[in-house]
């Protein structure tokens, strides 16, 4: 991934899958799940202030700025959708991305990575 000051452009869930994309000054990044999507939330940043309490406390006051793509361990969101499935699905299984931006927050949970697609922008 390239560091740049995203935000969110687009969020579509369709037939297809699901597709972010996310515009910087430099770079656009598509990410694409096409299959083995579980479950996906979008909140304000603002809406999530436990979540970046906790990060900033760990990770100090730069850790959001210029990323985009973070692996979330030990996910209290995965082990909530093991748990609805009856652990049909479980925790270990299951691949946790958040994509952080200054003002979204969009976590995916899914059994296999995305497809990411980075352009530059001229």
């Amino acid at each position: 991934m390239v560091a740049d000051d995203y935000e969110l452009n687009s969020l579509v869930q369709d037939q297809e899958g699901l597709t972010l994309i996310f515009l910087g000054r430099k770079t656009e990044v598509t990410i694409v799940y096409h299959e083995e999507l579980l479950s996906f939330r979008s909140c304000d940043e603002s809406d999530r202030w436990r979540t970046v309490d906790n990060v900033l406390a760990d990770h100090g006051k730069h850790f959001f700025r210029n990323w985009l793509t973070y692996r979330v361990c030990e996910s209290s969101y995965a082990s909530w959708f093991a748990h609805e499935t009856f652990d049909s699905t479980s925790v270990d299984e299951i691949l946790h991305l958040a994509f952080v931006t200054p003002n979204d927050i969009i976590d995916v949970l899914s059994l296999r990575e995305p497809s990411i697609t980075i352009s530059f922008i001229a």
